[in-house]
């Protein structure tokens, strides 16, 4: 019978004159040939079993995601991994948006093609809303694809602007202006990607009269007013405020809140009791007028604070691209 004597895999050799540590080895009595011993085979297999298990929880959990993200000027890579086979990913970037169907695990990757008759404006994606500016493609703008939406839009000479979302569909136009652009069209499309705002009608209006002030509506009181009345963003209301419009410019003062947003419209020198509407967002800053429309519903669209996919052809000859200085502006991309 062979009986197996362990040494510890460790012993001090104290005949050596440093005192040093050696590693000793076991061996097996009676034995004609030299065998592994049990302990180191068990500690050579460990790491490769403990990688199996690990690449086993790995494959049955994780969905990995590659993510290619094109613009006009470089190219970024990543990756995005979800937790469970019921969650997605997708990003919208300037020129490929890859999304990602955990439901079947299928990645599509769609991009925007580009436009040989009248080249799309570079470095620029109509992420934002364009209140009135742009229509429904067909009566079935819904089941268009995004490519189809540019490729209908490039080859007419009556569409220079076209943008897309899911629960929209395909909207075509004419020329628009863009975040702080001053020239060109009276159509505007916001650069920013749909957000969460405060705001509230302080005025009532029907057929142009107000048939509700300030007092009756509560709306500039902060004891009566609803600052989550409208929480989709409206437009109508001009530029940011970003101070208040005393008459003593001494008396200025900045405008850093909701209630702040709300006061100075409300207190308006320049509207003389005539403001109406109010919005204010904490990344936006404050804004105000007279009145506000094409307000987004929230309640009707769990998807309404998603961005757009968009383009515009580039118009040189017609179009300068400045803001109010007449300098020229350029989209500062969002990221989501």
């Amino acid at each position: 019978m062979v009986v197996p004597v362990l040494t510890s895999p460790f012993t001090r050799n104290n005949s050596s004159s440093n005192n040093s540590i050696v590693a000793s080895s076991c061996s097996w009595m009676k034995s004609k040939s030299n065998k592994i011993c049990p302990v180191t085979a068990l500690i050579l297999l460990l790491p490769i079993l403990s990688s199996l298990t690990l690449l086993y929880y790995v494959w049955n959990h994780f969905d990995t995601v590659a993510i290619l993200i094109n613009t006009d000027e470089d190219i970024y890579g990543g990756f995005v991994q979800s937790l469970s086979s019921s969650s997605s990913a997708s990003v919208a970037s300037v020129a490929t948006i890859a999304a990602t169907e955990s439901n079947n695990s299928n990645t599509a990757v769609q991009t925007v093609p580009s436009c040989d008759q009248s080249s799309w404006k570079s470095s620029e994606n109509l992420i934002g809303s364009c209140p009135g500016g742009l229509k429904p493609y067909k009566s079935n703008q819904k089941t268009i694809s995004m490519e189809n939406c540019a490729i209908e839009c490039c080859q007419s000479d009556a569409c220079i602007t076209w943008q897309y979302r899911a629960d929209i569909g395909c909207l075509h136009g004419g020329d628009i202006r863009l975040g702080q652009e001053k020239d060109g069209p009276s159509s505007w499309c916001s650069d920013i990607q749909p957000k969460r705002w405060q705001g509230q009608y302080v005025l009532q209006r029907s057929k142009g009269h107000v048939v509700a002030n300030h007092a009756e509506t509560g709306g500039c009181s902060v004891d009566t007013w609803n600052p989550h009345e409208q929480e989709g963003q409206c437009f109508g209301l001009g530029d940011v405020k970003q101070y208040t419009d005393h008459k003593n410019s001494k008396e200025r003062t900045p405008i850093l809140s909701a209630q702040q947003c709300m006061e100075a419209c409300c207190t308006s020198v320049k509207l003389n009791g005539d403001c109406g509407a109010w919005q204010y967002s904490d990344a936006l800053g404050c804004f105000y007028h007279k009145r506000m429309h094409g307000c987004v519903d929230v309640a009707s669209n769990p998807i309404v604070f998603e961005p757009y996919i968009g383009r515009r052809k580039y118009l040189p000859s017609s179009r300068k691209y400045t803001d109010k200085h007449g300098q020229p502006w350029t989209q500062q991309q969002q990221q989501q």
